[in-house]
């Protein structure tokens, strides 16, 4: 192992449900090869049993901070919690679901790759076994905004459309890749683990996003193409993706209604972006 020299890695760790998950992914971190990490989990769901959970795990580790959400701020709102409690920075900020488990190299090939783009790392998925990245290679044209927006109008066809399940997943783009393309600039990183360099923030970028749930990735798309920081595909990087997450492939009402309104918003700022 590398001698520990802390935090030139933080990992935002936005947990609801997932202190167990959370758990595994910390350990998974003790067992790399690089071990100058540090992480903030968010606690999103405000049950006590998580927060005793993940209160435990920040006691055992010193380089494991816990924040606990006043109340479910989502995904980048609970990323944006963590960020400001993991000042000051020093590297990378990877913003990572829990149900996530770094390779054993994770760290190392992160701090050796160029800290000049936006890293979409290889994210194999516990189903398929499969690349989730590149999430979307290229950026989706005005025909495809309105696929996506048909798609997710009505509930009945949200959750049953043979089309929308692909849509559900992957707002209808990239492709599974097996982990085999190479190291590319890409428009968007799929959006359960992104790793941000410092040029990233300092060109203006940020963690905001105009939804609660979904649709990250092109919000993240959206701003590297406005500072001009591309996103990479690097595949020697790798995290396993144990979806145990609390969206799934099956969706409650409320889950498709958060869908329909992340993917007005974002259709919306790609159709602005074009006209800008």
């Amino acid at each position: 192992m590398t001698p520990e020299r802390p935090g030139r890695v933080v990992l935002l760790v936005v947990s609801h449900g997932g202190a167990g998950d959370a758990c595994d992914q910390v350990a998974a971190l003790q067992r790399g090869t690089d071990q100058s990490w540090r992480v903030v989990v968010v606690e999103n769901s405000g049950d006590a049993v998580e927060r005793g959970r993940l209160r435990s795990l920040g006691a055992g580790e010193a380089r494991v901070a816990v924040v606990e959400a006043p109340v479910n701020a989502g995904y980048f709102g609970g990323a944006r919690l963590g960020l400001e409690a993991a000042q000051p920075l020093q590297e990378w900020v990877v913003v990572a679901n829990a149900d996530l488990l770094p390779s054993p190299t994770f760290v190392e090939r992160l701090l050796s790759v160029s800290p000049d783009a936006v890293v979409a790392p290889s994210i194999l998925s516990g189903r398929s076994g499969r690349d989730q990245n590149p999430y979307l290679v290229e950026r989706p044209g005005r025909a495809t905004r309105e696929r996506w927006r048909w798609q997710t109008r009505w509930t009945p066809v949200a959750r049953f459309g043979p089309p929308v399940q692909h849509a559900l997943r992957r707002l209808g783009g990239g492709r599974d890749t097996g982990g085999t393309s190479p190291a590319r600039e890409i428009y968007a990183p799929h959006g359960s683990c992104i790793a941000f360099p410092p040029a990233y923030f300092a060109h203006g970028g940020d963690l905001a996003h105009g939804a609660f749930l979904f649709g990250e990735e092109i919000t993240v798309g959206e701003t590297c193409r406005r500072i001009g920081v591309p996103v990479r595909h690097e595949p020697s990087v790798v995290i396993r993706h144990a979806e145990h997450g609390t969206t799934g492939v099956w969706r409650s009402s409320a889950l498709l209604v958060a869908q329909r309104d992340a993917v007005r918003m974002v259709t919306r700022l790609m159709d602005t972006n074009d006209s800008s």
